[in-house]
């Protein structure tokens, strides 16, 4: 595939995905679009570029949270736009949904902060209190939807170097509850002149021909309203990044409903993961989660490196091993996150 600009191996990916389905409905306030106010309540005693507090969530347990801080930004030329698929991270300990410990949280947080990367779409949030529970440091912030019952998309970022505003949940239409529907933003970096729309999309999962077909209608419409708009939603403003689970792969995993082909048969669309090839989802070993930008954007993706990098966290210490965890074992993920580099200029 080609990202205008770029010349661009084609990536052949194959794949089977199974994934739990939510119980049944909830209080949908506990999940309402909204700013992280303890956040903002930390910032207030605290400069938003001040370092990480010095312990998290307590737990005798629990690795330290943080990893030693940066004395610098990487590559101050770029932002980092990435997508992230939490399993079900909940707003307490001991979930039945993904259980978890303390010393599980901790590590989310210090693998966040590690990445630095400044706008994460996020997936499988069951609301804002799930990511308090984070204790990420007062330099982020986020906004959670409220469609998905407990499996939110969000968006998490680095204030102190982009601005997010408008946010704002797109209902497609022919879609049912939990409806997860797209988590629409417009992100603007504070230094140089990148902005853009953001979208994080986690869609339908399942592989058989009736999930696969309600998948693909999902894709479709989505498409539909990023390119002439909805009767409730005006076309966003260009030009358009999307980022999250699309629960399918290029190959389609159903192999006669290719969900993708909307956005893969558009030229005015890339997917930029094809630039770094490795698998985001590791218990089948492929890629569902994707990057897809605007054609507009293709002179802006890095050309002195890989446009974009999968984070194999689970491969390396801290993260594959450590102590404390929910039946003694690595709680992370089973999604890697995965970033592109948008030039700021």
């Amino acid at each position: 595939m080609r990202i205008p600009g770029r010349d661009v191996c084609p990536l052949a990916l194959l794949a089977l995905l199974l994934a739990c389905e939510p119980a049944g409905p909830r209080d949908a306030a506990a999940n309402a679009i909204a700013d992280a106010e303890s956040a903002d309540a930390a910032a207030d005693a605290e400069p938003a570029d001040a370092g990480p507090p010095d312990a998290g969530p307590a737990d005798a347990d629990a690795p330290d949270l943080y990893p030693a801080p940066a004395a610098e930004r990487a590559d101050p030329a770029y932002v980092q736009v990435g997508s992230f698929n939490i399993d079900w991270l909940a707003d307490e300990y001991r979930s039945e949904f993904t259980p978890r410990l303390a010393a599980d949280y901790a590590m989310i947080t210090r693998l966040i902060v590690e990445t630095d990367v400044e706008v994460f779409g996020l997936q499988e949030i069951e609301g804002a209190g799930a990511l308090e529970l984070l204790d990420l440091p007062p330099r982020y912030r986020w906004a959670v939807g409220a469609s998905g019952w407990s499996q939110n998309p969000a968006i998490l970022w680095r204030h102190d170097r982009v601005a997010v505003d408008d946010v704002r949940e797109i209902r497609l239409p022919g879609t049912e509850f939990p409806s997860k529907d797209p988590l629409a933003a417009r992100v603007r970096a504070l230094d140089g002149d990148l902005a853009f729309t953001m979208v994080v999309v986690h869609f339908h999962p399942f592989p058989n021909t009736e999930d696969s077909t309600y998948r693909a209608h999902q894709i479709e419409q989505l498409h539909r309203w990023i390119t002439d708009g909805l009767p409730a939603h005006p076309a966003p403003a260009p030009p358009v990044v999307i980022v999250g689970d699309f629960n399918d792969t290029h190959d389609g995993l159903h192999r006669e409903i290719r969900g993708l082909r909307p956005f893969e048969d558009d030229p005015a669309f890339a997917f930029v993961e094809d630039d770094c090839p490795q698998s985001s989802q590791t218990r089948y070993d492929s890629r569902i989660d994707h990057l897809v930008i605007g054609a507009d954007l293709g002179p802006r993706l890095r050309s002195d490196g890989p446009a974009c990098h999968v984070d194999a966290f689970d491969d390396r210490d801290p993260y594959r091993s450590y102590a404390g965890g929910y039946r003694g074992i690595s709680n992370i993920s089973s999604h890697r996150p995965l970033w592109m580099y948008l030039s700021i200029h």
